[in-house]
């Protein structure tokens, strides 16, 4: 009963969804998973509300309540190899269509009462909703829901597997129904509604898919979770017929279009949605600062090898200078080999203190910004800064102080910038953090080179 294309789209959803939920607990360090608790606690809240509104609205079907709904019910299960029946409820929503869902490992079905009433006199038909809805039970769709949200996000794949699961669910209701035209007048009543879809020629309405193989028709189908009604009508009529269904075939170019348009419903279940905004607060709380604390030690880590390479450029010189010494030198190539010497032991002194400027200035910046991505603002205290980068403040090379514009004013303790200071004025600019550095004492280029190192 399964459609052909529902398990190879579900092999690969399960494969991207894992990769994603292994990349995010390892690229968060397992923090993820507290957020997943927090997750799974506010799912349970929200989906705990709509299941007590079913039980505290709708009436429970049962061997005494409504028991030709109860009898229908329990033979759909005997169909279909369902051991466990789920709970049934009548509610009334205004709404032509039934659902299943799942609260802590129990499943529920709901039937509208618009649809028992439109077919209070074909009930044949209505065995069509039970049998959808149970397929989705027996298919487990509920249950591996949470699992493949990160895949059903993603545009064309997370689509097309909601439309495999709805053409394999119809499979089931084809199967619960006593005949073939019932679960077609069962499926027509969804696009009439109320008592029409007995007088509908069911050949005609099914005529109209050759028109979804336009452009628009095809872009919108691809967007959605669900195929459209005549699609799903043809469908059903080849089953009953013995063949497979043949579609028309969708535009190519709306293929492309439909590239670039997430399923950002994950199906259109109120628990993937959930899972979305979860998996995209993860990244802003998470994921995001340790980028940007990432790319502060990148940059420190350029600082140091530069520092390393001028180290080895001046013991390369020394070296030269002292095999110079070794040979037959006068007393002036001895003297100008001194000076040059010293020049390079002062210079290699020198870059300590400035590499340690420039190291505390990226330091800085970057706990601005980390801090600026889990508040949305700047911070108003070094006490506020330390918590983005604890053990901010003093240090051996600048001393750092708060002033009441929120700039950041640097002292330096170390020469040959002992004594002179930079001031680093953070402002938002569309919620990105821009710097702009002024001084009274240090020189444009010492500026420059200590707050635009790329």
């Amino acid at each position: 009963m399964t459609y052909k294309n529902e398990q190879p789209l579900f092999v690969i959803a399960l494969i991207v969804s894992l990769l994603f939920w292994l990349a995010l607990v390892l690229g968060t360090a397992g923090i993820a998973l507290l957020y997943g608790l927090f997750f799974y606690i506010a799912y349970l809240f929200a989906q705990s509300g709509f299941i007590s509104y079913i039980k505290g609205t709708g009436v429970k079907v049962s061997a005494t309540q409504y028991p030709d709904l109860y009898e229908r019910l329990m033979a759909c299960c005997r169909k279909i190899g369902l051991t466990t029946s789920p709970d049934c409820y009548v509610l009334r929503t205004g709404f032509f269509n039934a659902l299943a869902t799942k609260f802590r490992g129990k499943h529920f079905i709901v039937l509208f009462s618009d649809v028992i009433d439109a077919l209070h006199n074909d009930p044949e038909a209505f065995n069509f909703y039970i049998g959808h809805e149970l397929g989705h039970i027996h298919r487990k769709h509920l249950t591996w829901g949470v699992w493949l949200a990160p895949a059903r996000i993603l545009p064309l794949l997370g689509a097309a597997y909601a439309r495999a699961c709805e053409y394999t669910c119809d499979r089931y209701g084809l199967a619960c129904c006593p005949s073939p035209a019932a679960a077609q007048r069962g499926l027509l009543a969804i696009a009439t509604g109320d008592t029409r879809f007995a007088s509908t020629d069911i050949d005609a309405y099914i005529g109209q898919r050759d028109e979804t193989n336009g452009f628009w028709m095809s872009f919108h189908e691809l967007i959605g979770t669900y195929p459209w009604l005549v699609k799903r009508a043809a469908a059903l009529k080849s089953l009953a017929e013995g063949h497979a269904p043949e579609q028309p075939q969708r535009n190519p170019l709306a293929w492309l279009f439909a590239l670039f348009v997430p399923n950002a419903g994950g199906g259109g279940s109120a628990a993937s949605f959930l899972i979305v905004i979860a998996i995209i607060g993860i990244l802003a709380a998470v994921a995001v600062p340790a980028f940007t604390q990432y790319r502060q030690r990148a940059l420190m880590g350029a600082l140091m090898e530069q520092q390393e390479a001028f180290q080895d450029e001046a013991s390369d010189q020394e070296g030269q200078l002292e095999e110079g010494a070794a040979g037959d030198l006068d007393e002036q190539a001895q003297e100008e080999q001194a000076s040059e010497e010293q020049a390079v032991e002062g210079e290699a002194a020198d870059s300590e203190p400035l590499m340690a400027a420039a190291m505390g200035v990226l330091t800085i910046q970057g706990a601005v910004e980390t801090f600026h991505e889990r508040h949305s603002r700047l911070p108003a205290t070094l006490d506020e800064l330390g918590e983005a980068l604890p053990g901010m403040g003093q240090s051996d090379a600048y001393g750092l102080v708060m002033q009441a514009d929120r700039s950041l004013l640097m002292v330096f303790n170390g020469d040959p910038l002992r004594g002179k200071s930079l001031r680093m004025v953070p402002r938002l600019e569309d919620q990105t953090v821009i710097w702009q550095c002024l001084s009274d004492d240090l020189e444009e280029e010492a500026v420059a080179a200590l707050c635009d190192f790329e």
